[in-house]
């Protein structure tokens, strides 16, 4: 069932009685395909340049999700450890007739050479953050790994804000295993159901919808009356909104 959007009604209804709100980061927090489609292309580039085999820069950037301007939603590019994501690469690069030597030595060069694109918030985050933080415990849960995620939140002004972070190099569960909510519920002491998990992907709606907790699917820019034709995350999300702005409004948590 799709989504409606939300309204301030709803909104008092779902986000004023939570205790812990959750956020994803790509696609939530900050813009997507800004930043990681620079960041992916020039990992493919240099990987494939130094392997010898032009054609792999194309075909591995299909492989992993990773369009010329934009990064394909649900795809591993989007939602995949960074540990997952070198595992696809190097089976598909093996597939192509590498060596796996081969592969993990290009793979390093094009480590190397990664250059990220500009980091750019969705939306009023850093006032919305500040908002949110004076009645909710904020927490984030990423697959990007810790370094990077605690980097770009600093740069966003909203990591002292942030008491508990999920991230993909931890050595604990990912998305989307349930473990991730269930163990930040444990961490601030509140039941599944005072959790309030926000993001972007069908892979983030999973992971609400077994931990039983409430979800709110990001749609930054809908087109047309039915937001679940670009963002499945929005197909069975308790909401949607266009960027987290819309889950703060002074006077609906003041009262």
């Amino acid at each position: 069932m799709q989504a409606p959007r939300l309204t301030p009604a709803l909104r008092r209804q779902l986000v004023a009685p939570v205790k812990a709100i959750v956020f994803d980061k790509d696609g939530t927090l900050t813009e997507l395909n800004s930043r990681w489609v620079t960041f992916f292309r020039s990992i493919i580039a240099a990987t494939a340049a130094d392997g010898g085999d032009p054609e792999a820069e194309h075909t591995l950037a299909d492989c992993l999700g990773v369009g010329v301007d934009h990064i394909v939603p649900g795809s591993p590019a989007a939602v995949k450890t960074e540990s997952e994501l070198m595992t696809i690469a190097l089976d598909h690069l093996v597939g192509r007739g590498w060596t796996a030597e081969q592969a993990i030595t290009s793979m390093g060069v094009g480590l190397e050479a990664a250059t990220f694109g500009p980091l750019a918030p969705l939306g009023a985050v850093a006032p919305t953050i500040e908002t949110l933080a004076a009645r909710h415990l904020l927490g984030v849960a990423t697959s990007d790994n810790r370094a990077n995620t605690l980097d770009e939140l600093n740069r966003l002004g909203v990591g002292h804000h942030v008491s508990a972070l999920r991230c993909g190099d931890d050595g604990g569960p990912v998305k989307p295993d349930p473990e991730v909510l269930l163990g930040l519920a444990r961490e601030w002491r509140v039941e599944p159901a005072q959790l309030l998990f926000v993001g972007d992907s069908e892979q983030d709606r999973d992971t609400a919808r077994a931990a039983g907790t409430r979800f709110i699917a990001v749609v930054p820019e809908p087109r047309g009356v039915d937001p679940a034709q670009q963002a499945p995350a929005a197909i069975g999300a308790d909401a949607w909104i266009t960027s987290i702005e819309d889950l703060a409004c002074i006077e609906d948590l003041a009262g």
